[in-house]
Parts: structure tokens; sequence; C-alpha cells
């Protein structure tokens, strides 16, 4: 919910519900930090904030630059936000192959590494 109200107060240029419901965002980023790193040591807690933080932040800058029109600026933070959602997924399995390394194969980890 609270992309939407950041998104509802930006399309409205309210500055000050922008930043209120940022607020909300980092509470709620910092709870899932908290959950993943509990659910997997190898994820630090520091690492997923700042990674879900920076997520949010340039989803934002996204969704600003088209509704205001500037969609060149649009399409460059977006392609922001899949590079950096991509670094997160890939720490994401890192994490997880750490966690569970006898699940994976030597042959598995460098199929996935070729591939990427």
């Amino acid at each position: 919910m609270g992309a939407v109200e950041i998104l509802k107060a930006a399309k409205a240029g309210n500055t000050t519900g922008v930043a209120a419901a940022e607020k909300k965002g980092n509470s709620n980023a910092d709870q899932i930090a908290t959950f993943l790193n509990t659910s997997n040591p190898n994820w630090s807690k520091a690492d997923l904030k700042t990674m879900l933080d920076n997520h949010s932040k340039l989803t934002l800058s996204e969704a600003v630059a088209i509704l205001g029109g500037k969609y060149s600026d649009g399409i460059a933070a977006f392609d922001k936000v899949h590079q950096q959602a991509m670094m997160m997924s890939d720490a994401m399995a890192d994490g997880i192959v750490k966690q569970f390394t006898n699940k994976f194969s030597r042959t598995s980890a460098e199929t996935t590494s070729s591939t990427s």
C-alpha cells in the first residue's frame, strides 16, 4: 500500500504526502529486511535494507518522470530500476545457494552463472 500512497501523493504534487508515505515505506522495508535476514543469515539486514530503499527511490523517480510527462527520463529511470532489481535478485539467489549448498551441484551453479 505504501507505493500506492507515494504515487497518489506524487501525482497530486503533494510533497508532504510523498515524504509521509516514504517514511511509512521505509518502515516496511526495514520489516522486510529483518524478516529476510532472519530467514537467511547469508543476507545482511543492512544490505537488504539498502537494496529495498534504493529500489523504492528508483521506482519513485521513474513514476515521477512518467507522471510529469518526461517519458525519456522515465525510460532511463526504468532501466536503472531493472538493473537494480537484477542485482537484488542475484544477491538473494547467492544467499539461497550459500544457505542450501548441499542442494546445488557445481554444474548447476556454473550453468546459472553462465546464463546471467
